[in-house]
């Protein structure tokens, strides 16, 4: 995550004076292993009214992964990995590939 995003709060690169504060970092976090994890953390976030961000790896360059007193749902747990080789829909016939929400580009 860009500490940019975060007010510069607790970015490693500042002085080690520099105050280290929760800030713009999500406040709650779950650690995805199955589909009902997630189920049971959008559920949460909807009951209690919290902001809800998605982190495969725990950060976005972007800054779309922090959340001022957010749930995170850090899905980088979710490897799996599966290919069909004979796929087909209406507009396309042949491999395809159904990944889990943690896996990255380099592990496809």
């Amino acid at each position: 995550m860009a500490p940019f995003f975060a007010n510069r709060s607790c970015d490693p690169f500042t002085p080690e004076q520099t105050p280290c504060t929760l800030g713009n970092y999500a406040r709650y976090a779950i650690n995805v292993s199955s589909a009902d994890d997630v189920s049971k953390g959008i559920l949460f976030a909807k009951e209690k009214n919290i902001r809800l961000v998605v982190r495969n790896t725990g950060h976005d360059y972007l800054g779309k992964s922090t959340g001022a007193g957010a749930l995170a749902l850090w899905t980088h747990h979710l490897k799996s990995i599966h290919i069909t080789h004979n796929y087909t829909d209406a507009h396309y016939t042949g491999a395809a590939i159904t990944l889990g929400a943690g896996v990255q580009g380099g592990e496809a």
